[in-house]
This record gives C-alpha cells, structure tokens and sequence, in this order.
C-alpha cells in the first residue's frame, strides 16, 4: 500500500502473488523497489502508480534491497548468498557478487555510495568497492547475526549478536571496540550525531553505548517485551521504541522517558518519524499506520 503522509489516506494499493519481504524508495521519492519471496524484484513508478521493471536474478528468497544514496543504482540479496547490484538508469544488471556462502540478512550502502557493506547469517561480513566490485575486506564477525547498522559519516560499523558487539573502522575493518554482552539485540542503530550506539533486545532492554569505545552509557528497561523497532529522529533529540504492547518516546539527550503510547495488544513491527521530526509513524499487525504527532510538547495519536 502507498499512502499519502499529508492526508494520511490509502492512495494507490499493489497486489502482488508473492511476499513482500523488503522495500526501499528511490532517493528522490518516484520509484519503490520491493523484494519478493518467489526471488524477483519490482520496480514501481509512483507517479504512474505502475510497474515500469522486473527484476528476476536470483535463484531463491530476496530478502533484503536497498538503493545508494544517490539512486543510481539498486543492491539485492537473498537466501542465494549472491548480491547483485542493477542499474538504476538502465534497468540492467550490472553485476553478481559472490563471498557469501548461506543467507544474506542485511544489505547497506556507505553514505558516500562508493562501497556496500553485506553480512550474511553465519556472520560473515564484506565489504564491496564498488569501483572495481570487489571484496576490500572480509571478516567473520560471529554467528547467528542479523544487526547492522553504518555510522552517519560512514567512518564506522557495528554489528551484534547475542554474545558480542563489535566496532569496526570501514577503512580497513580493524575491529577498533567490542563488547561482550548476554542479551540477544533486535535492533541496532547510530544517532544521528555519530557519537551514541542504540541497542533493543530480545528481553525488552535499551542500551547506549559510546559510539567510540563501546562502552556502555546507560540502559533502561521500560519495555516488558521484545524490541521491535527502534528510531532516532531526524533532528537527534528523540527516540521512539516498540514492543508488542507499546510505543515508548524518549529524550534521547537525557535517555529518560517522555512518553508511553499503549499498543490496545496490536504489535509494532516498524516505526519512522517524519523529516521535521514531529510525526512518527507505526506499522501495526492489524495492517494499519498509525500517525502520532508532537503538539504542545505532547505525543498523540492523530489518526489511522
């Protein structure tokens, strides 16, 4: 479904035959490329409210696409263990790259879009020059990884499983911090600032940690749940986090609470805030987008 964020209405829908299993927008807003469980990829013209391509280059479950920051071109992966990047302009494949041997998990191009970063379920994580499409460094992180997230300037990456956070430079993927730790993360992400790493975990705790060091800042348990999702806004001064019982606002300078949002037993599965950082956005199970808005130093729910 498309939807309108002034009207907050339904204003196309996309009927597909197979799962939808990642989405990603064009940088400037007129194409959504979508990744699909029978192995294809769509593109659509959002203008047009129409498919324009068809991608179909891998043998298995795509699960993960997203596009470089200046929309030239489009990066997927899947359970094949290939990523392939296509181009964007031409609609064409450009090239396969092959490093991973099982599932890959997550996909991320560098802010800069001149290298991408994958890293597959076994823990296995490469990073791709994009000027000659080549491995610049590959490591095994640890096992049983999914969370990765790129520093805002690109200068660093981290990435978690149940029993370690590592830091690394991108330049020559030194491992420059880690830390042991004995809760399996959900959700992993950078302030906007660069200076603070943000974790949610399995049993519902949010930690920050020195985006330097590693070292833990502080860690608050207002959730009784899993972490479903976890946001920055875009001007750094708020975080939003979910379970399935409820949306919690924090000060992300102060780290404390501003807010609960109750979930009426719907869970979260994403959140986004809005560029003036003044809506933020709910996916919920029941397959509707709940709209909160910051009014008068108040969080309200606006409307479905």
């Amino acid at each position: 479904m498309l939807w309108d964020t002034a009207t907050r209405k339904i204003v196309s829908r996309f009927d597909d035959i197979s799962s939808v299993w990642s989405l990603a927008f064009s940088p400037d807003g007129r194409s959504l490329v979508s990744a699909h469980g029978d192995g294809s990829i769509q593109v659509r013209d959002l203008n047009e409210r129409r498919r324009t391509v068809g991608f179909d280059g891998h043998g298995s479950h795509v699960l993960v696409v997203t596009t470089s920051p200046d929309g030239k071109r489009t990066a997927s992966a899947g359970k094949d263990g290939a990523v392939i990047l296509w181009n964007a302009e031409t609609e064409q494949k450009e090239t396969v790259l092959f490093g991973h041997e099982t599932r890959i998990v997550n996909l991320a191009f560098a802010p800069d879009g001149m290298w991408l970063a994958s890293f597959d379920q076994d823990g296995v994580l490469i990073r791709w020059n994009l000027a000659n499409n080549a491995p610049q460094w590959k490591v095994k992180a640890h096992s049983g990884s999914e969370c990765l997230a790129i520093s805002p300037d690109g200068k660093q990456l981290v990435v978690t499983n149940e029993t370690k956070l590592i830091l690394f430079e991108t330049e020559n993927w030194r491992a420059i911090a880690q830390q042991d730790v004995n809760s399996n993360f959900t959700r992993i992400s950078f302030s906007p600032d660069g200076q603070s790493v943000v974790t949610g975990s399995e049993d519902g705790r949010l930690i920050w940690w020195d985006a330097t060091t590693l070292q833990k800042r502080i860690e608050v348990k207002e959730h009784s749940a899993a972490i479903s999702a976890a946001v920055f806004s875009p001007d750094g001064k708020t975080l939003a986090s979910a379970d399935k019982d409820q949306i919690v606002i924090w000060d992300a300078s102060s780290r404390t609470r501003i807010t609960t949002i109750e979930n009426q037993a719907i869970p979260v599965y994403s959140l986004a805030f809005s560029q003036d950082s003044k809506r933020l956005m709910a996916a919920k199970r029941d397959r509707t987008v709940r709209v909160y808005i910051h009014h008068q130093m108040r969080w309200g729910q606006q409307l479905d």
